[in-house]
């Protein structure tokens, strides 16, 4: 656990104000680092404790992405595409703080896993999956695919499937991990691959232009 910097005190009274419409007194913040958030600089779970205006005691959880360079795309997303559009299928976003041009900061609904394998419950899957077709069937307004517009996410993916790669290799050379062996190999087919099967994907007439998830796995669910 570590506390949070004196510099975000003023950004997180702020969002409690914001959240609960009172303002936080005798404001205390831990930090506890989580996993995930591939683009992300860091991802902590904040839990936030102060008083209330009648002095009760309150606690309230928010999970906080730091994003840099490129991955503050991730911030536009959200404000101009997921939360305007399909923001039920999300986790709520607070707040978005942009302290420096290259740099964003999200404020976001922090949420408790109910299973680790949600796939057991059909009727979870099957929620899951209407889901991800209503998501599936929306396009981004101007605003959203104008945030997107300098992507090149074609030249990103093979470069991500390249370091992968070589990340496999390096993995390869330690005698403990020697079993990595079988995926280092089906991992250069798919990487040599690639730029063909994102060529017959996006040839793919029936399937137009489309927002997709793409990291639907069972943490995310």
């Amino acid at each position: 656990r570590m506390t949070t910097p004196a510099q975000e005190v003023a950004s997180i009274e702020a969002l409690v104000e914001r959240i609960e419409g009172t303002r936080p007194r005798a404001l205390r913040v831990e930090r506890h680092p989580l996993r995930g958030g591939l683009e992300a600089a860091s991802v902590d779970r904040l839990d936030i404790h102060y008083r209330d205006g009648g002095g009760r005691e309150r606690v309230r959880a928010v999970v906080v992405k730091r994003l840099v360079g490129p991955a503050t795309r991730e911030a536009a997303v959200y404000e101009r595409f997921v939360s305007p559009q399909v923001g039920e299928l999300s986790p709520r976003l607070f707040a978005v703080d942009r302290p420096a041009p290259d740099e964003a900061v999200l404020y976001m609904e922090a949420l408790h896993p109910v299973s680790a394998w949600p796939w057991r419950d059909r009727r979870a899957a099957q929620g899951v999956l209407d889901q991800a077709a209503r998501l599936h069937a929306c396009g981004p307004a101007p605003d959203g695919r104008a945030a997107l517009a300098a992507w090149d996410y074609e030249t990103e993916l093979q470069q991500m499937a390249g370091v992968t790669l070589d990340r496999l290799r390096q993995v390869r050379r330690q005698p403990a991990l020697w079993s990595f062996g079988g995926a280092l190999r089906w991992t250069r087919r798919i990487v040599g691959a690639l730029p063909e099967l994102r060529r017959q994907l996006l040839a793919f007439a029936p399937f137009g232009s489309a927002a997709v998830h793409g990291d639907l796995h069972s943490g995310n669910v």
